[in-house]
């Protein structure tokens, strides 16, 4: 079911018929080509699990908000977890889950920081700056610490 995935400035898919076939083109091109922009504009500095989480919630935002279960997750339960891309990517459920959870907590951060939070904070990341530094200077706390302890313990928990 894995329908295309980006490595090192290359994009790899499936055939394109197949991807019209599933329905998934358009979504396809555009999460993995999100991956290349944001190498290209962080210098390769964004970890894959934000580019991941972040391409997830791009496209969301193109495509008019559409999107899964926002429930609270099984298998998510920490910003550890979270940032752990491991076994999700291979897992069908899993990814689903991961995504919608992806999703609610862009939502999250914008409401609570700013409607482009996410869209600045990505602009931010560079060699200079990594997402840590970017993100604690923007808010005055870390990214876990906001995902464990607001995100996941209370919005999400709704």
């Amino acid at each position: 079911w894995i329908y295309g995935f980006y490595f090192d400035y290359k994009i790899y898919l499936q055939p394109p018929e197949y991807l019209e076939y599933k329905g998934v083109f358009e979504r396809i091109i555009f999460i993995e080509y999100s991956h290349y922009y944001i190498d290209s504009l962080t210098g390769s500095q964004c970890p894959d699990w934000l580019s991941e989480v972040l391409s997830v919630y791009f496209y969301y935002t193109k495509s008019g908000g559409e999107s899964g279960d926002f429930s609270k997750p099984e298998k998510i339960t920490s910003f550890r977890e979270f940032s752990d891309l491991k076994g999700k990517i291979y897992s069908f459920s899993l990814s689903k889950q991961y995504e919608a959870v992806a999703i609610k907590f862009c939502l999250f951060l914008n409401s609570k920081y700013g409607n482009d939070f996410c869209v600045k904070f990505l602009k931010s990341i560079s060699a200079q700056s990594g997402y840590e530094d970017v993100f604690s200077k923007m808010t005055g706390t870390t990214i876990e610490k906001v995902y464990d302890e607001e995100f996941y313990r209370g919005e999400i928990s709704q």
